[in-house]
């Protein structure tokens, strides 16, 4: 499944997580409630990782702010279902 970090100014209902959902089927998470200022990472990637969790195939899109989340998910250990072969 697709989903969508937004950006700094951003929301769930702003211009480019309505165009991603309506063209691609992105589904928007919702990932901080407080504003970027007062951004905590640690709980916008488990609130990421609650969103994720019952779905195997994930493609993670991410915009400004939201792409700093997005990547660390990515790129953690525990988070990754890839598997590599040799």
């Amino acid at each position: 499944m697709l989903y969508y970090l937004h950006g700094y100014q951003s929301s769930l209902t702003g211009e480019k997580a309505t165009l991603l959902k309506e063209t691609i089927g992105a589904i928007p998470i919702a990932y901080r409630d407080d504003p970027p200022e007062k951004l905590v990472i640690s709980r916008c990637l488990s609130r990421i990782s609650e969103a994720l969790q019952n779905d195997d195939y994930v493609v993670l899109i991410g915009s400004s702010l939201g792409g700093v989340p997005c990547y660390i998910h990515c790129t953690d250990p525990p988070n990754s279902k890839t598997t590599h072969s040799s």
